[in-house]
Parts: structure tokens; sequence; C-alpha cells
């Protein structure tokens, strides 16, 4: 009896640790509370004249039932070069490659024209072929932590994209074409080096995620303040020195991050956001008299400036 009462502080304590460590890590680049994972749930995909639900793991039986096959699960296999014979796989909905050494994609990759699920995680691609734009099918295109520099414009003919991960890369700029993806719904671009994001962002009607934490803003584009759909906004850590008026308009948002951002001051435009339950304002240089302030403008809201983010 003695035992149990000594081990169960000691057990609860260890939980608390680790629960703790794991909440900071996850939320390093999102925000805590409303980002739970740093990949949103899956959408879903459209019927096709694919019934094979089988996930193979292996290329070569894959191979075989060359006419039926749907889902191909290649990661974790040390590939360095994209294997062509998986182009033979003409009716793949989802392909997953994710941790292994691939640095680049070849043109052929377009050929997979049913494809609606494609996740290159952890590789060492430095960019994408123009033929990317051939998957038009596609609904989640996941790019997190590669090396990738460039978005190529044919990027424009993804009509049915709803998910865009590309976090953890190296790009400077998007081009004006991403707002061609206009069933975009999740859009995380977060720990790049962006300096600006293009005007056209503000065609992305449907969007209700956006991560451009970690980055070089300085600014949001006046267009940005279109997105009225939005629900969750991370813009944390970038070089943001004047409040972003353009949120003030965003009339579904909850959720904001402005962490880490040299912010004096604030609109009193933000009191219209009347569905907001939270606001991360960890580390600007916004006064004690300023977040006061704006948590008596949302008595119902969290208005954090702790380092929990």
């Amino acid at each position: 009896m003695k035992v149990k009462k000594v081990l169960f502080p000691i057990v609860i304590f260890i939980g608390i640790f680790f629960l703790g460590y794991a909440f900071r890590d996850v939320t390093h680049t999102y925000i805590p509370g409303f980002l739970p994972t740093s990949t949103p749930a899956t959408p879903t995909l459209k019927e096709t004249h694919c019934s094979n639900e089988k996930l193979y793991d292996n290329l070569d039986d894959a191979l075989i039932e060359v006419n039926s096959t749907c889902k191909l699960d290649l990661s974790y296999q040390g590939l360095k070069t994209f294997p062509k014979e998986i182009t033979k796989l003409s009716h793949l909905i989802e392909l997953r490659l994710d941790d292994n050494q691939l640095t680049n994609l070849p043109a052929e990759i377009g050929n997979l024209k049913d494809l609606q699920i494609l996740t290159i995680r952890n590789n060492l691609l430095t960019s994408l072929p123009p033929e990317i734009g051939n998957l038009v099918q596609l609904q989640v295109l996941s790019l997190r932590n590669n090396r990738i520099q460039q978005i190529p414009k044919q990027i424009k003919y993804l009509k049915q994209l709803k998910i865009l991960g590309i976090r953890d890369n190296q790009l400077y700029s998007l081009p004006a074409e991403i707002g061609s993806l206009t069933s975009l719904t999740d859009l995380y671009l977060g720990n790049n080096h962006l300096t600006t994001v293009p005007p056209e962002i503000a065609n992305l009607s449907n969007l209700t995620t956006v991560s451009l934490a970690d980055n070089m803003l300085s600014s949001l584009p006046p267009t940005f303040q279109k997105l009225t759909n939005l629900v969750i906004l991370n813009i944390r850590n970038n070089q943001i020195s004047v409040f972003p008026k353009e949120i003030s308009n965003l009339s579904n948002l909850k959720d904001v991050s402005l962490s880490n951002n040299p912010i004096s001051t604030y609109p009193p435009e933000i009191s219209r956001l009347k569905k907001l339950q939270s606001i991360y304002l960890t580390n600007t240089h916004l006064s004690t008299r300023s977040i006061e302030e704006i948590k008596k403008i949302f008595p119902h809201a969290i208005v954090s400036t702790t380092d929990l983010e």
C-alpha cells in the first residue's frame, strides 16, 4: 500500500512532464489548443474505378497486381532515386514516399493522373518538376521538411487540391499562380524564407487554416482581408512591426498567433473579431496596458503572453 502511495505522484509527475514536452514540440510552429497535429485530417477521396483498398508497402508486390493497385507506401525504405516503375501503376490514387533520401522527382510522375494523395515528407528534394501540374485529381500534397526553393507555376492546374503542406523548406517566394488553387482549405508554409505573400492569395476563398509562421514577413497583403472563411491563422515569429489591419476583417477567425513579432500597437478594428477564441501575443512589443485593453475587448477569449507556445 505504501509503495502505491509513493509511486502514484511520481507517475503523475512523469506523465505531466512528457505531456508538456510533447505539447511544446507539436506547437512549435503551430498554435496550441487548436492544431493538435501538424497534419490535418485527410479529405474524403473521390470515388474511382479502383476498389482495391489494400495498402502495398512493397513495389514488387504492387507491380504483380499492376492493374488493381491503388495505394502504395514506400516510406522508410532508404530510396535515393524515384523508382520509375511506380508510373506503371496507372490506377494509383495514394502514394507515400516519406522519410527517404530522394533528391528529385522524374517528369514521369505526371503520368499518375488518378493520384489524389501524394506525400514526400522528410526527403532531400530541392525542386518539383513542372509535370506536377498534370496531377489534376490531387487533393493532398505534403512536402514537409525538404529543401525545395521554388514552386513551379504549373501548380495552378491542381484545381482539386485541398491541403498543401510545404513547411520546413527553403522557399523565398510564392508564385502568383498559387491563387489558382481555389479548392484549398489548408495551407502550411511555416519555416521557410518568405518575405512577402502574393496578393493572389485572396482568390483562395475556401481557406480555413493558414500557417506562415517562422518566415521573414514584414506585412500581409491588403487582399488578405478577403479570406473571410479563415478560422486559424499563425504568423508567429516573423518581422511584422504593425498589427495587420487585414486581420480585422476575417469575421470567422477563431484563433490567431502573432507571437515573436515586434508589434507595438493594435488597431481598434480588431473588435470586429466576434468569434475570436484565442490570440497569442508572446514576445511582442505591446505594452502591459495594451494587453489589458485587448483582454477587455475579448473578455471570453484566451489572450496569452506566456511562453507556453
